[in-house]
């Protein structure tokens, strides 16, 4: 994922030091059989939903790059990749609206990415995320 802002001239710890990163669950859920990070439950998701929201009152942020389909889900309402991807969307959660520019999760494991059509949609998310005002104050 750094690497995707890298090419928009920032570097992992210029991210790091400006931008809030946080998760919709607070707690690791655990491994699946098969090795990799078990997908929280509804649950689990539910538990947590305070402290998201308490972020987003708080931080009252104009965008938010969500990361994943879960990200997707919570924020905007859909976790399929190719509509979601590429696009602007506006939410509003906490009391707050915001603008929400989806990302595929960078996961090694993920092979979303290995169709050009995917990775266009990519390119046009990071595109959208660079002209958005709020991540132009943030680095220019």
């Amino acid at each position: 994922m750094f690497g995707w802002f890298g090419r928009l001239g920032v570097t992992e710890q210029q991210f790091r030091d400006r931008v809030h990163m946080c998760a919709v669950i607070r707690c690791f859920p655990g491994k699946e059989s098969g090795g990799g990070d078990r997908v929280p439950d509804p649950q689990e998701i539910a538990n947590c939903a305070a402290h998201l929201d308490r972020e987003i009152a708080l931080l009252a942020p104009k965008l938010i790059i969500a990361v994943g389909t879960l990200a997707a889900q919570q924020l905007i309402g859909s976790a399929i990749l190719t509509e979601v991807v590429g696009r602007a969307h506006r939410a509003r959660r906490a009391n707050r609206t915001f603008d929400v520019v989806v990302l595929p999760h960078p996961s090694g494991r993920s092979t979303w990415l290995n169709k050009p059509e995917h990775a266009r949609l990519l390119k046009r998310s990071m595109r959208l995320i660079a002209k958005h005002r709020a991540w132009r104050e943030t680095f220019e």
